[in-house]
Formats: C-alpha cells, structure tokens, sequence
C-alpha cells in the first residue's frame, strides 16, 4: 500500500509519542502470520498495555530518533512488528512470548530495554522481570522474613541468657 508523505508523518508522530515514553520495546517478524492473528495480538496488547504495530523500517528510524531506543534503529531488517510497554517493561516481551508460542510462525526478533538490545534467544531475561506490585509484594515478604528471623534470634538469645 502506498502512503501519502501526510499519512508517513502522522504514523511517524503517533509512534514517536508512545515510543518516547515506552519503557521497553519488542520487534518480531510479522511474516506469514493471518489477518485475525495479528487483531487476536493487538487485542491482547490493549489489555495488556502495550502498543503493537507494523511499522515499515524506513518509518522506524525517523520514529525511534531522540527516544530510549534509538541505539536500535541500524539493526532493522525484513518485515517489522513493534510492541512497545507502556506500563512495566516486560509487558510487550511477556505478550510476544505467549503469542508466539500459539504461533509457530511468529519469530520475535529483538527487543531493548534501557539503551541495551537483547537478542531473541534472552528475551527471557526480560519477560521475567517481576512487574511493580511483584516487587513490592516480594519486598514485603523479604522485610517480614528479616523481621521474623530477628525476633526469633533475640528469642533464642534470650532463652539463652535464663540457662
């Protein structure tokens, strides 16, 4: 399909915006996947917070330009489709991954995450990042297992001292 220079810019804006305040992105192959595969994927990234688009690799350098994730922009090649978390940064890895293993067809290609490109084959390292009320929940946990510990130590010493 052929795009207006109006239509480019207005792809480019819309993208610049989320991907200025994304904190991560994921880049996958679109190659062979279905019409109501790739609305089935964007469908579950509204729910999920994460913005998913196919954006041609022209576009991508003028959209990906004074943001997070410009170190990426010399690495595109074939086919793109671009997921960008916008609430916890292993959002649009965690969905890519799910989808693709429903897909055998759908490859992920790379993703980054503060200014570092992570390859296809650690997109685990990402993915696995605990999302903010994980981490405040296992703080928690950590903080009341510290705090039971030095009540039982002082419980113990004390116990000690009558012998």
């Amino acid at each position: 399909m052929v795009l207006k220079i109006q239509d480019k810019r207005k792809i480019v804006d819309e993208v610049h915006v989320v991907a200025s305040r994304a904190l991560s992105m994921v880049i996958a192959d679109p190659s062979g996947m279905k019409g109501y595969e790739s609305i089935e994927l964007r469908k579950e990234g509204r729910k999920n917070n994460v913005y998913v688009r196919v954006i041609r690799n022209t576009l991508i350098s003028k959209i990906l330009y004074q943001t997070p994730f410009e170190c990426f922009k010399d690495v595109l090649f074939g086919p793109t489709l671009i997921g960008f978390s916008i609430k916890e940064p292993s959002d649009a890895a965690r969905l890519f991954q799910n989808f693709g293993n429903n897909h055998e067809k759908f490859k992920i290609k790379v993703a980054v995450f503060e200014n570092k490109v992570i390859p296809a084959s650690q997109i685990d390292l990402l993915s696995n990042l605990p999302t903010f009320a994980e981490s405040i929940i296992r703080l928690i946990f950590y903080m009341q297992k510290i705090a039971v510990g030095q009540l039982i130590n002082v419980l113990s010493l004390i116990v000690e001292q009558k012998k």
